[in-house]
Order: C-alpha cells, then structure tokens, then sequence
C-alpha cells in the first residue's frame, strides 16, 4: 500500500483501517526496521504506537497531527514494514518466565547457530 510522506498519522491510520478492516482507533503500529532479519518472536518487546491518540508527555511526543515523516516511523522511502494491531482485542503482558524464554537475543544466537542446540 502507499503511504503519502505527508500524511498525518490520523490519516495513516485511516488508511491502514481500509486496508485491515480494523476502526482507526482501534490501531496500535510499530515499524519494522529491518524486516529481512525480523522474526515474529520479537513482537512483544517493540513499541506500539496508538495512531490516533493526541496524548503527549515528555516521553511521548507523538500525536495524531503528526506526519509519518517524523517521529515515531520516519517514513522516506518505499518497502518498509508496519504491524498493526487490534487494541480492542484481548491482551496480557509477558509473565517474568515468559520473557525469558522468549528473549531476543538468545533468539538470535539460536538462528545464528543454525537453528538447533
């Protein structure tokens, strides 16, 4: 899909919402970096951005008047990966366990090592 450089993340949210079927306020995204070195694993320790929210704080300086091109995705060129999700949906946090289990980089020196013990 494209995305117009100049688009607000309301309006990225809006777009994305046509194309997910998903309401627009309802959508968390986050960008994907690297996508060729990405693996879903990984999903519970990126950071989600409600597109339509208009709160801010000294952490957060995202709103939905912001432009895609600037904080928190940076859009300036083609072939990068958005996720979104559903925030209506049901969601927990990791249990201490779980994330241990599930930690990224003990992740990637398992694929690095071929992918067996």
């Amino acid at each position: 899909m494209w995305i117009p450089k100049i688009a607000t993340l309301s309006e990225f949210s809006q777009i994305l919402s046509s194309e997910v079927n998903i309401p627009s306020e309802s959508i968390y995204c986050t960008k994907i970096i690297s996508p060729w070195n990405f693996h879903r694993i990984e999903l519970p320790f990126v950071d989600w951005v409600h597109l339509t929210s208009e709160i801010k704080d000294s952490k957060d300086q995202r709103g939905a008047n912001q432009y895609v091109s600037s904080q928190p995705f940076y859009l300036a060129t083609d072939g990068i990966l958005f996720i979104v999700k559903d925030c209506t949906l049901d969601q927990r946090d990791m249990t201490p366990q779980e994330k241990l289990l599930y930690k990224c980089d003990e992740f990637e020196q398992w694929l690095m090592a071929g992918g067996s013990k």
